[in-house]
Order: structure tokens, then sequence, then C-alpha cells
């Protein structure tokens, strides 16, 4: 079992201060994967992160990340064996991309979509509520 995050650098994906909740949602999640010892693999436009130090690499990426202009095509690879969760985090303006990766998905990746700044995700602590009914029951 493992977890890939997906985050979209796209700015137009975004509005007013979406991209900054998205980023400490990938950053929630990965600090999640540490506490639960599952293996993270971190990936955006240009960055696929993953190893026994994915983590805090995943961390220091995120405290720097900035939207792009425009972005290349994410190319998600291999996702490893066994059972995986894949999550693919963007703003309002995802669509494509969310679709790009549910299309990518393998049949054994269980994948979780999320839009900040959508009402249930308008905020950190209306995620951080979300994400435990998820993984908590």
């Amino acid at each position: 079992t493992h977890c890939t995050v997906v985050l979209d650098l796209h700015h137009s994906s975004y509005a007013d201060d979406h991209f900054e909740l998205a980023v400490s949602m990938a950053a929630s999640i990965a600090a999640a994967a540490a506490i639960a010892d599952v293996p993270l693999r971190m990936v955006a436009h240009g960055v696929g992160l993953q190893g026994p130090d994915a983590v805090a690499r995943t961390m220091r990426w995120l405290a720097l990340v900035a939207p792009l202009a425009a972005p290349s095509h994410i190319d998600l690879g291999a996702h490893g064996d066994g059972l995986s969760l894949l999550v693919a985090i963007g703003g309002e303006g995802s669509d494509t991309f969310i679709n790009s990766i549910r299309h990518t998905a393998g049949p054994d990746d269980i994948v979780v979509a999320l839009k900040a700044g959508e009402p249930e995700l308008s905020d950190l602590e209306h995620f951080a509520l979300l994400w435990s009914r998820w993984v908590d029951g």
C-alpha cells in the first residue's frame, strides 16, 4: 500500500488563495502518510518525489512551490505494486487535470479528487474534518 499525491500547478485552475489551500492539503496528506508509515510519492508538473525521504523532500518542495502559467503534462508512470491511494488535488478549474489523473489510474488505484475552494473544502479546517471522516470511517 502506498499514497501518491498529484498537485495541479496551473495558475488558472485556482481562484483567490485556493492554490495555498491546495498546497496545505498536499502537506497534510504527506504528513498523514508519514504518521501511518505509508510510502509517499509526490507528483506535479516536472516533479516526482519518492523514496525513504519523500515526505521531507515533499515538505521542502511544497514550502517553495508556486503556480505555473503553462505547466507540462503529468506522467504518473508506474505507481508500484499493490493498492494505491491516488489523491489528485486542484482548484475549481481543475476538471481536465483531475479527469486525466482518473484516466491514467490503474485497477489497484483508489482515486480521491480534491478541489480546493469547493464548499466542503473551503478551508483547511473543513478539509481536516472531511479527511478524518474518510480515513477513520
